[in-house]
């Protein structure tokens, strides 16, 4: 019976210490992908009749604002030559954010020509030279307002022939996406939409100033999936979970000033500047961080309303099982939705009761699919009540595909942003069969990944490494188990041949 008594001991360690080891791979996963991000700005004098404004100036502010602690980012700007502003420098105290997004002003529009040659080759050697120990996905943003031009016919066409044959092919090889926006109708954009294919980035027309806000946005939820509460008529509710809120509130006219209304109907302006609110003016829109922000109803007062966002950091965040960019066309996708709250699947049915999850799906072709997501273990769901939501979704067409997600608690509601596109099935594997895991070229010859969805769940989740601890652990248990049955039996062997000894002596 001893002995039984310590094989379900030792059995009982080892579970307890291989579920502390080896949690469940949901709450391993993350919306917080982290990304090393170049900005490549133009900087020619076309962009002051373009964008008399800066509006891409506050744009690209916005979109480094929303980057989070773990994110690197750096600036380039280009116009017959290539300048770089900041070289990719790491995100993780607010004071080096304010750096690099007080760098941005210093950008100057006073060059003659546009060699979008040079703004790639900049791009590729920021990542090529950088030695930093700690990589994220490499991407980059370029925006151009005009055609390759250097002044020179012969040396335009000798630069684009190199930039097709020659400089797209190592960028690629390096894993670097590349994003690129055509600022007005006039822009390259038949080179500028090679680039961004060639490099499985992908390319966006921003016909005017107001386009550009929501372009850089566009992006910005498809590397980082942030979590976004709702904003109805200018409203959104603050829950207990929230920690800072980012707001980005559409101004109806350059003059207008926004103001925010809070719980107990008090209000706030761009004069309220300190440590947990921030407030950045532009003309076309502001955009407000707010630490520890009060719980409850708040109401965006003087906007237009249209476009405007709630970001938020918070422990309680939806994720998404749609994190590739790329799905077969006319192939059952099953999307899967759940609450992690730090870090974990939430499992306290007090906050999913009665809870609804749902995606809105914006076809290539214009129209909306609504659909209601189930937690009943019918069709590919996994079990019935264990906090993941599911649904089957065929793309019936090619084309891009926007995706938006919400889980509605009685307490809480997430929503995040996903887009992919659906391409035939036999193109989708070429272009994973010449992605695959491909080796970047630098000192420490690091592997990077091309797809940075798979990122999402490889870097945090390896199988065979699983599997390598799990055997040595449980053999080290077994070991440690098995001597301490030995040393029991040792131990009791000696005590009593010590009291028959003890025994003889007293006789």
């Amino acid at each position: 019976m001893k002995l039984l008594s310590y094989l379900f001991l030792a059995a009982f360690i080892i579970i307890h210490v291989n579920l502390f080891f080896f949690p469940s791979n949901l709450s391993c996963q993350t919306t917080d992908t982290q990304i090393d991000v170049m900005l490549i700005l133009d900087s020619s004098a076309g962009m002051k009749k373009t964008d008399p404004d800066n509006i891409r100036n506050s744009a690209a502010i916005l979109f480094l604002s929303l980057l989070s602690k773990k994110d690197r980012a750096g600036i380039v700007s280009f116009n017959d030559r290539s300048q770089t502003i900041n070289t990719l420098t790491p995100l993780s105290t607010d004071e080096d954010k304010e750096k690099l997004l007080n760098s941005i002003n210093e950008i100057v529009s006073d060059g003659d020509f546009t060699n979008l040659y040079e703004a790639v080759r900049a791009g590729y050697e920021a990542f090529a030279s950088d030695t930093y120990p700690r990589k994220g996905q490499p991407v980059a943003v370029l925006m151009s307002s005009g055609k390759m031009d250097t002044g020179d016919p012969d040396r335009d066409a000798q630069l684009v022939d190199i930039l097709q044959s020659d400089l797209l092919k190592t960028v690629k090889k390096k894993g670097i996406r590349i994003f690129t926006i055509a600022f007005t109708e006039k822009s390259d954009k038949v080179l500028l939409k090679e680039i961004a294919d060639t490099t499985f980035g992908t390319f966006y027309l921003a016909s005017g100033q107001k386009d550009l806000q929501p372009t850089f946005i566009s992006i910005l939820e498809l590397l980082k999936t942030p979590n976004k509460l709702p904003v109805i008529d200018g409203s959104f509710e603050i829950d207990v979970f929230t920690d800072k809120i980012t707001l980005m509130a559409t101004k109806k006219t350059p003059k207008t000033k926004i103001q925010l209304l809070s719980p107990g109907d008090i209000k706030h302006t761009s004069s309220e500047q300190n440590k947990n609110f921030k407030w950045r003016e532009t003309t076309l829109f502001d955009m407000i961080t707010i630490k520890n922000p009060t719980r409850g109803k708040w109401k965006i007062l003087f906007s237009k309303g249209k476009n405007n966002k709630a970001y938020i950091a918070t422990n309680l965040e939806l994720i998404s099982s749609l994190i590739e960019p790329l799905y077969p066309v006319k192939e059952k996708i099953n999307i899967e939705v759940w609450i992690q709250k730090d870090g974990r699947l939430l499992e306290e049915k007090s906050l999913l009761r009665r809870a609804l999850a749902y995606a809105h799906v914006h076809l290539p072709d214009g129209d909306i699919k609504k659909m209601v997501l189930y937690d009943e273990g019918n069709d590919m769901d996994r079990k019935k009540g264990d906090g993941i939501f599911s649904h089957l979704f065929r793309p019936e067409e090619e084309g891009e595909y926007k995706v938006t997600l919400a889980i509605k608690g009685l307490t809480f509601e997430r929503v995040i942003n996903r887009t992919f596109h659906a391409i035939p099935k036999n193109r989708l594997k070429e272009i994973k069969r010449k992605t695959a895991t491909p080796k970047v070229e630098t000192e420490e010859a690091e592997e990077n990944l091309q797809d940075g969805a798979d990122e999402n769940i490889e870097k945090f989740f390896s199988w065979k490494e699983v599997l390598i601890k799990f055997s040595i652990i449980n053999i080290a248990l077994l070991s440690i188990s098995s001597l301490f049955h030995v040393a029991y039996r040792r131990l009791t062997f000696i005590s009593k041949f010590v009291n028959k000894l003890l025994k003889r002596k007293k006789k």
